[in-house]
């Protein structure tokens, strides 16, 4: 029984790989737009960035 629910599990978390994939290759990119904003537009608009965030 427990062998069916670990393949199952196995099952899914081979399922969803390539997502995850993507996602930690999209994450890091969608942070560019607010590094441009910081370094390029000069340090009034680093107003509204938050370094943890």
């Amino acid at each position: 029984m427990v062998c069916f629910f670990m393949s199952v599990f196995q099952r899914v978390a081979k399922a969803f790989e390539p997502f995850m994939l993507v996602m930690g290759i999209v994450g890091p990119l969608a942070t560019l737009p607010q590094l441009y904003k910081l370094f390029f537009s000069h340090s009034e608009h680093a107003v509204g960035l938050s370094l943890i965030t």
